[in-house]
């Protein structure tokens, strides 16, 4: 974050101080038939009503956790450059996965909205045969990822 005493993040980091934890305790989880792959279900809720739900690979978890605490940190770089009266341009989140033939993106230009309650995700999951894309507001990405989190114990 960029100097300034006193100064809070509006959004504590998904992870927060527990990003490294290693203690795990068991979870349910979901596994491929085959390929042995621990997987668990990730529903994202979006802006039109719609949830789109994956069965999201656990040991991928870390990645997406980094992927949204590194768009907090950048909404809050953001919000503490305008507060000194300076520009931050931040850098967007693009995010893919492809996992059992299902591409799964999150896409976010952050310098597009003045904060990161009001802030939209591009969302996608797309196998082959479906493709379903829509907008998901960040605080609702944010809650779904620490659900996530907490249900694989991350």
């Amino acid at each position: 974050m960029l100097s300034g005493a006193g100064r809070r993040p509006l959004f504590v980091p998904v992870g927060g101080a527990a990003l490294g934890k290693t203690g795990r305790s068991r979870a349910a989880c979901y596994c491929s038939i085959g390929n042995h792959v621990k997987e668990a279900p990730l529903t994202l809720h979006t802006t039109d009503d719609t949830s789109i739900k994956i069965l999201y690979p656990v040991e991928k978890g870390e990645e997406l956790i980094n992927a949204v605490n590194s768009l907090i940190l950048t909404f809050n770089n953001i919000k503490n450059a305008a507060e000194d009266g300076k520009r931050f341009k931040g850098d967007n989140l693009e995010y893919f996965l492809e996992h059992e033939n299902v591409r799964f993106e999150l896409q976010c230009n952050p310098n597009l909205f003045p904060e990161l309650v009001h802030a939209k995700v591009y969302v996608k999951a797309d196998d082959g045969r479906l493709c379903v894309s829509s907008m998901a507001l960040l605080p609702k990405l944010i809650e779904s990822v620490k659900l996530f989190k907490a249900q694989q114990q991350l």
